[in-house]
């Protein structure tokens, strides 16, 4: 079965890049004390619960290793419950622990074998309100801290956003070198360097290797529904975690992941989306899926085409990013389940029209590639999710009309997990016959010898 993460099946190739990290640790760093002091300079108790949960977020005390540059915490993390519970309670914080436990085979926790800081530890407030003092002390310590750790990789995942010439932006000095350039962009094309010079004394630098993120609160907050965006949080601690090996190498899809990212990552405003807005995006989505659907379970040369020409056809069709975008839209959703009947209403008009409009694809068509089996379940199991109008109870959950959102979220997650398995077998077979091919055309070659 395919690797699940952040609620999505994941992208065939990038679980290839799922291994286990060795992280052996470096000479003693000093850079958590560092933190905990400017916690005390803040006026904070140095045994306080928030100065005692943010030093074990920036350990090991060690230096080497990976480093993550968040934003700045919330004004809630429940600190006085401990570690644990601050990562549990943060959505941030959970999506770097599964996704680092995930792409090292589970060989990395973030409590104990990363270290996470944010651009301004301690403070909560928006940067426009805060005086240049805290805004200097806070860059400078973060600078201090890095100088320190000297990171043998640095995750820019967080970003303080100032104007040229504002007092936020000249408060930065060369803290602005660790913050993230934007979503799906890369350091090493255009100006940005892949290291990053930080000054150590009057002639020394420090060398720091790093790698662009971007906040995960952007994927799992404000663009649930886009899977893109989770598989781009996977694939950018693949590099990460590959950089550390040593042995990362970049490949043309990932371009496009990227650039795909980009294209729905446009700045705007941060509101509160309502069940609503799922609701319509989670229409548009299935309208996506059932293209996609349609055009694969039509289509006759399916019935003897090779293993290479199959897998082209599935992975351009995007049937699993639809499928992951349908299952977080309905987990949204869910979680906000409430009286607004209209909403719920028409989402199961959609699915209902869509699960119809599948079987009549099935039934019309004697294409039996392996795909088929998984879209005959998945319409199968679609289908179970839908209550008749007459079967509603009203006063309880079956009023929605819908036998359990989570129900038909599972469904489509499920089929994802059941594609991704089918492109990764395509792919092996694949990559097989064109070694095979390969060495025919080489055991066609003859090497005479050449006259002088």
């Amino acid at each position: 079965m395919a690797a699940v993460c952040l609620d999505i099946a994941v992208e065939h190739r990038i679980e290839r890049l799922f291994k286990p990290v060795n992280h052996s640790r470096g000479d003693r760093s000093q850079h958590v004390e560092l933190i905990a002091a400017r916690g005390v300079g803040l006026g904070k108790s140095p045994h306080s619960p928030e100065v005692r949960v943010t030093k074990e977020l920036a350990g090991p005390p060690t230096k080497g290793g990976i480093a993550i540059i968040l934003q700045q915490p919330r004004d809630n993390h429940p600190f006085d419950k401990g570690l644990d519970a601050v990562i549990n309670d943060c959505p941030s914080l959970s999506t770097l622990a599964d996704v680092y436990k995930t792409v090292s085979k589970g060989t990395l926790d973030i409590r104990t074998d990363v270290t996470v800081v944010d651009l301004l530890s301690y403070l909560p407030d928006k940067a426009k309100g805060l005086d240049e003092n805290t805004l200097t002390e806070a860059f400078r310590t973060l600078t201090d801290m890095i100088r320190e750790k000297e990171p043998e990789v640095l995750l820019c995942a967080g970003k303080v956003f100032a104007l040229p010439g504002t007092k936020v932006y000249k408060c930065k000095g060369e803290a602005f070198k660790f913050e993230s350039i934007g979503v799906g962009k890369q350091f090493d094309k255009g100006r940005m360097p892949l290291r990053a010079r930080i000054r150590k004394g009057a002639y020394q630098f420090v060398m720091v290797p790093r790698v662009n993120g971007f906040h995960p609160s952007h994927a799992v907050n404000y663009r649930q529904e886009f899977s893109v965006l989770r598989q781009l949080q996977l694939l950018i601690a693949a590099e990460t975690c590959g950089r550390l090996r040593n042995d990362w190498k970049n490949q043309k899809w990932m371009d496009e992941l990227r650039t795909n990212c980009q294209a729905i990552s446009e700045p705007q405003e941060t509101v509160e989306r309502t069940l609503w807005d799922f609701q319509e995006s989670y229409c548009s989505i299935l309208d996506e899926l059932r293209g996609s659907v349609h055009l694969l379970i039509t289509d006759h040369s399916f019935r003897k085409a090779s293993a290479g020409m199959v897998y082209d056809k599935l992975l351009k069709s995007n049937v699993t990013r639809y499928s992951n975008d349908a299952s977080l839209a309905l987990r949204e959703m869910a979680k906000r389940n409430s009286s607004n009947n209209y909403s719920l209403t028409k989402a199961i008009t959609w699915t209902q029209y869509f699960a119809e409009a599948c079987q009549v694809d099935i039934d019309d068509e004697g294409n039996e590639a392996g795909f088929l089996a998984y879209a005959k379940d998945m319409v199968l199991n679609i289908s179970g999710c839908i209550l008749n109008q007459s079967s509603r109870c009203k006063g309880s959950r079956a009023d929605t009309g819908v036998r359990g959102l989570e129900a038909a979220c599972k469904t489509f997650l499920d089929f994802a997990k059941n594609v991704e398995l089918l492109l990764g077998e395509l792919l092996q077979k694949k990559e097989a016959n064109g070694m095979d091919e390969l060495a025919g055309m080489l055991s066609n070659v003859s090497l005479g010898r050449v006259a002088a």
